[in-house]
C-alpha cells in the first residue's frame, strides 16, 4: 500500500513539472526588456501563483516569492513552492 502512495506521489510531481516546464517555455520568449521592474509573490505552490511567477518573469520582472508555513496539516505546499522557485530561477535571470 506504501508502495501505491510513493507511485501516486511521483506521477503528481511528473505532472506539477511537465506543466510548469510547458508554462516557462511559453512565457520565456520575449524576455529581454531593458528595464528591471521588481515584485514580491506569495508562492503557495499551487498552479494559480506558479503561473503567475512565470508570467511576472516573463514581462521583466524580478520576483521575490515568498511562502508561509502558517500550521498547514500537509507540508507539501512548502515543498512544492520551493520546487518551483528554484525551477523559476534559471527563468529569472
Amino acid at each position: 500500500m506504501k508502495l501505491i502512495f510513493k507511485i501516486i506521489k511521483i506521477l503528481k510531481i511528473n505532472k506539477i513539472m511537465f506543466y510548469l516546464n510547458w508554462v516557462a517555455k511559453y512565457y520565456s520568449y520575449g524576455h529581454m526588456l531593458s528595464v528591471m521592474k521588481r515584485g514580491v509573490l506569495i508562492l503557495s505552490g499551487g498552479i494559480d501563483s506558479s503561473t503567475l511567477l512565470f508570467y511576472l518573469l516573463k514581462e521583466g520582472y524580478k520576483i521575490h516569492a515568498l511562502t508561509f508555513n502558517y500550521g498547514q496539516r500537509h507540508a507539501k505546499e512548502i515543498e512544492y513552492a520551493t520546487k518551483i522557485a528554484e525551477y523559476a530561477k534559471k527563468f529569472g535571470e
